[in-house]
């Protein structure tokens, strides 16, 4: 008896020092966009990516502007005249040097706009990045929402189904019924079953890549909270206005590229062209082993002429590339604007058509659910088969989840219009 009682103690210890389970974190749209805004590594990437660019167009600029150097010469000969005597001669040359571009054929002042041109594609390749990201957030999210919705139904479904199944099998036993009734009945039970297993599996991915797009370990506890406040307080677009915004990041990257592409078409003519450089040098040689009142100070005023002559074709080449870059970045602009053009169309008949479905799935749930209750009172009473009370079940399940579906269309619809208009991160990422 003594050791079941030190038994059962240590087994009372070994519970008490398991961990405990940690409670799911509850988290709303909001939360789940600043999370992923803050913690996202792509996001991060791409900011850093427009810094750089933003530095490298600001060390462009400053190419134009004087420069200030010091070079210090230090030349030290020994000559040896015999075994044993060694006469060390030293050169020592300092002189500091102002220079100042004076004309260098446009090539300065093009990698200045280039520079400054992909900074500005950078800039609005992370603006894309971030109203990217906060459109996969909300789709994600709602994609959880959804399938937990629909999951929802068709374990009240597969409820319904056993009540129904019950019930038949009372009437097989009392003679009322075939077992072949209560066979279809199970069958959709084990239907709805399987419907729930596949979107069990639909709300675990859309939860693990919303995880993922939040940079959190795959496995932490989440719990969503089906309130779209965030969503439902946006106005919905105007059908009359299916206009691009002048914030489309997509398209504005694109034109700065444009813009980069001729400024290099820009640089490369200046290559052709003759450069002229201003510099004043202020100089001081120690020549000898000492400093001493003769060593030489003096001022050089220096004008620096270069013309390119011949080099076997590289800048005609160069330029032809470059004309050819600029050629394809329009291209690329102009069928960037039609695609982003059409998107937005399209959007904008999703945002209608789902609105119509909204109403079409509650009225088509309305006439099924009347339909339903009818079919079971014909049944019972036995004037119709448990085929027709089966297809009633359907038509109900087929009208719920459209429902369902058409409702967070809407909201998938009016995310869509908002990034295309270039509005998404001003109304909802912030």
């Amino acid at each position: 008896m003594r050791q079941l009682e030190l038994l059962f103690a240590l087994v009372l210890l070994a519970v008490a020092a398991l961990p405990a389970a940690t409670p799911p974190a509850t988290m709303d749209l909001r939360r789940c966009l600043q999370a992923a805004l803050e913690r996202n590594p792509s996001l991060r990437a791409a900011e850093q990516r427009w810094r750089a660019a933003d530095h490298s167009g600001a060390s462009a600029g400053a190419a134009l502007g004087p420069s200030l150097a010091l070079h210090d010469t230090y030349n030290r000969t020994n000559r040896q005249f015999n075994p044993f005597f060694v006469f060390p001669k030293v050169s020592h040359q300092v002189y500091a040097e102002l220079r100042q571009s004076v004309y260098s054929g446009g090539k300065l002042q093009a990698s200045e706009r280039q520079a400054r041109q992909e900074a500005e594609r950078a800039r609005w390749e992370f603006v894309e990045a971030r109203q990217g990201l906060v459109e996969s957030v909300i789709r994600s999210y709602l994609d959880w929402l959804q399938q937990r919705e629909v999951n929802d139904y068709y374990r009240s479904a597969i409820e319904r189904d056993r009540k129904l199944e019950s019930e038949i099998a009372v009437r097989v036993q009392a003679g009322k019924a075939l077992d072949a009734e209560r066979l279809q009945a199970h069958i959709r039970v084990l239907d709805d079953r399987r419907k729930l297993l596949e979107g069990e599996n639909k709300a675990e991915l859309a939860r693990s890549l919303l995880l993922v797009q939040m940079d959190l370990p795959p496995q932490t506890i989440l719990e969503p909270v089906m309130n779209l406040s965030l969503l439902e307080s946006i106005p919905p677009p105007s059908p009359s206005s299916v206009v691009l915004g002048t914030g489309n990041a997509a398209l504005r990257a694109t034109s700065a590229a444009v813009g980069a592409a001729r400024a290099g078409f820009e640089k490369a003519r200046g290559e052709s062209r003759p450069t002229l450089d201003l510099a004043v040098r202020q100089s001081h040689v120690i020549d000898g082993l000492s400093f001493t009142s003769f060593d030489a100070d003096y001022t050089e005023y220096v004008a620096v002429v270069d013309f390119p002559l011949f080099d076997g074709g590289l800048r005609r080449e160069q330029k032809e590339a470059a004309k050819a870059t600029v050629r394809a970045s329009r291209e690329e602009y102009e069928n960037q604007l039609r695609q982003k053009e059409l998107e937005l169309k399209k959007a904008h008949l999703d945002l209608a058509e789902a609105l119509d479905r909204v109403k079409i799935a509650r009225d088509k749930h309305e006439s099924a659910a009347e339909n339903l209750r009818v079919a079971r009172e014909r049944y019972d009473a036995g004037t119709v088969l448990l085929s027709e009370t089966l297809d009633a079940v359907a038509n109900v399940e087929l009208a719920s989840t459209e429902d369902i579906a058409s409702r967070f269309d809407v909201y998938r619809a009016q995310v869509a219009i908002l990034r295309l208009e270039g509005r998404m991160y001003e109304s909802l990422g912030k």
